[in-house]
């Protein structure tokens, strides 16, 4: 049976690469090995090189990033503190238009007191709630008053017309102000008029 060309080349291959490794001194052998080793150790020494010039790199990218985000950080307080300061310049401004323009819209209402009713002018009693907002405060409303005189004991009818009352100077420092108040009931029935 003749025997297939492919297989008798790689006999004869294999047969040289045995001869090869005979002819080698151990003096050839011992110097490659040791070429390898410093091959080995000069690509060892190179590679924690890179590997320490990448962990510098990102230790140095990651101190950026946080400055960076510290700063951020700063002005994004800076731009609220600054907002807010805006805000308050603004409402400070709006209420002292309205302290000296309170006369602007202002109505005559009725205050009752000891089965009698006197009339008043709303804009002393819009200055005395515009400048209670000023300083921050709410204002507690008078008892009393009505929108228009009342003659009538009538518990629904005194309801109404201080319930229009307490609109009307809503709209009235409104108009002043720019912002619309904020009327609460208290627990112990009175009323006070907030900023907002």
């Amino acid at each position: 049976m003749a025997e297939d060309p492919s297989s008798k080349l790689a006999a004869a291959a294999q047969e040289l690469l045995q001869a090869a490794g005979v002819e080698v001194s151990s003096d050839a052998q011992k110097k490659i090995s040791a070429d390898l080793v410093s091959f080995k150790e000069s690509a060892d020494a190179k590679l924690n090189t890179v590997n320490q010039s990448i962990i510098t790199s990102r230790t140095h990218a990651d101190d950026k990033i946080n400055t960076i985000d510290q700063r951020l950080s700063s002005l994004e307080q800076k731009v609220v503190l600054q907002t807010q300061e805006i805000t308050k310049q603004t409402k400070l401004q709006n209420l002292s238009f309205a302290l000296q323009n309170a006369k602007l819209n202002s109505f005559e209402y009725h205050v009752h007191a000891h089965n009698s009713y006197c009339r008043k002018d709303s804009s002393d009693l819009a200055q005395d709630i515009i400048f209670s907002f000023r300083q921050g405060n709410g204002h507690f409303l008078p008892e009393g008053c009505l929108n228009d005189c009342n003659k009538s004991y009538d518990k629904a009818k005194w309801e109404k017309g201080n319930k229009d009352f307490r609109e009307k100077l809503v709209d009235q420092i409104h108009g002043l102000t720019g912002t619309k108040p904020r009327v609460e009931k208290k627990e112990d029935a009175r009323f006070v008029i907030y900023y907002s």
